[in-house]
């Protein structure tokens, strides 16, 4: 064999190594990116915000005893909330971190997007692509936890007749007089008796921990309403997310299964989220117990998250 073809022969080999060396590194290459088994597809929520009689139904109501006689309530002709975060969460009892996470809302949607709006009294509709957080999702995930995390609710009401001689009204001093809510926070204004702004006022003579109102919201797992207290970084089935102050606890959500989604194809997830709002608003007599006067309280139901319920299939 002359030396030609010896040094041919020897490239030829070289080549076939390259290429099959090639080959091998695409196939590892492919089994990592398919983590999930074939299973890479999309999850679309659609939720749909509403109004509701749930609590008449039920009787539930409840009154403050320390702001005087009780005088009336207010149902809001508009109602819209705004959230910060909101997610679905797979915890097993005793556990101290979830199992799996999945954030509809989180620090990814951007502040000003229609996806963090809520308009309750609107019946409307948002759809987003959530995004999941833990091991593959390529089993079937049953979802008992509903969280999130608002930065105020808007509404707009009428005052009674009797407060048309009362020009100024203590508990109803909002912050500024901007409503934007496009940003994370809103103001206020009265206008003779037509009253738009920020629940803010009706959530600080109760609802508030050092300067704030409460904000985190725990639905799932729970027998009743109540409010728990977390431990900054501490997770529990009560405290998911390790948050520090209270959290609103409410047993108005039931576990979903999220099956896993073949590559290229999308699943649906129909749900709803609805807050009975008649009555939210409660109005009590202030320090002097005399009705409509200018120290007079308004502020929301006592246990209002009760009236907030969460189905999702």
């Amino acid at each position: 064999m002359s030396l030609l073809s010896s040094e041919m022969n020897k490239m030829k080999t070289r080549l076939l190594l390259i290429i099959l060396t090639v080959f091998t590194l695409n196939g590892i290459g492919c089994k990592k990116k398919d983590s999930n088994h074939g299973f890479n597809g999309k999850v679309l929520f659609n939720i749909k915000y509403g109004v509701n009689d749930q609590v008449a139904s039920r009787g539930v109501t409840g009154y403050y005893n320390q702001f005087g006689s009780y005088i009336g309530s207010i149902t809001p002709s508009v109602f819209i909330g705004k959230f910060l975060d909101m997610r679905l969460q797979k915890w097993t009892a005793g556990a101290n971190t979830w199992d799996f996470n999945m954030n509809i809302i989180d620090n990814n949607t951007p502040i000003d997007s229609s996806n963090r709006i809520a308009d309750f009294s609107n019946n409307a509709t948002v759809r987003v692509f959530p995004r999941m957080d833990g091991p593959p999702n390529s089993e079937a995930i049953s979802y008992n936890l509903f969280l999130f995390i608002n930065l105020f609710y808007y509404q707009e009401f009428e005052l009674p007749a009797q407060y048309d001689t009362v020009p100024e009204l203590a508990a109803l001093k909002f912050e500024n007089d901007q409503i934007d809510l496009k940003g994370y926070n809103i103001g206020g204004t009265r206008t003779g008796r037509m009253v738009k702004g920020s629940s803010h006022p009706f959530l600080e003579p109760v609802y508030t921990w050092n300067g704030k109102v409460y904000q985190n919201f725990v639905f799932g797992e729970a027998d009743s309403a109540f409010v728990f207290m977390g431990k900054s970084q501490l997770q529990t089935i009560d405290n998911p997310i390790g948050q520090e102050g209270p959290i609103m606890r409410s047993p108005h959500f039931d576990p979903i299964v999220i099956n896993p989604v073949p590559d290229g194809s999308a699943s649906v997830v129909d749900g709803s989220m609805t807050f009975d709002t008649d009555g939210l608003i409660q109005i009590y007599a202030g320090r002097d117990n005399k009705p409509y006067t200018k120290d007079d309280v308004f502020v929301y139901a006592p246990k209002y998250w009760d009236r907030i319920k969460v189905v999702l299939k």
